[in-house]
């Protein structure tokens, strides 16, 4: 975990269910959730140890990423899934007890966050019979 101080005395309260609370001046330690450091850098906090804050990619490098649309999305972890049946040996521990792709292992193999719920409709239309 990270620790980050302010200057001044402040409460960060995320709707994520965490709330950090920082004296000034204070090292204070943050959970990894990148949400959650997010906000406390939002409020104004900074990294103790410049070493633990993530490397950025610059915006110079001329690269603009337009967002997926929900074909191309839903076409990425359809792929996910063929590649998941095909091996399911390999991806027994990435399905959930109920016999469904594990939200969390799909968000992390496609690039953008997939909801429970998507992954869910994506699921039963990838099933279901053409």
């Amino acid at each position: 975990m990270p620790q980050l101080k302010m200057n001044r005395n402040w409460r960060v309260a995320t709707p994520f269910g965490h709330t950090v609370k920082f004296k000034k001046g204070e090292p204070t330690w943050v959970p990894e959730d990148q949400r959650v450091l997010e906000a406390c850098l939002a409020a104004g906090g900074e990294y103790v140890d410049s070493s633990q804050a993530p490397t950025l990619p610059d915006m110079e490098d001329g690269k603009v990423t337009a967002p997926l649309t929900n074909t191309q999305r839903k076409e990425k972890v359809f792929t996910l899934f063929r590649t998941m049946v095909a091996n399911q040996a390999e991806h027994r521990e990435n399905f959930t007890a109920f016999g469904r792709p594990n939200a969390k292992f799909v968000s992390s193999q496609v690039g953008f966050e997939v909801t429970a719920k998507e992954v869910e409709e994506f699921w039963v239309e990838f099933q279901a019979p053409k």
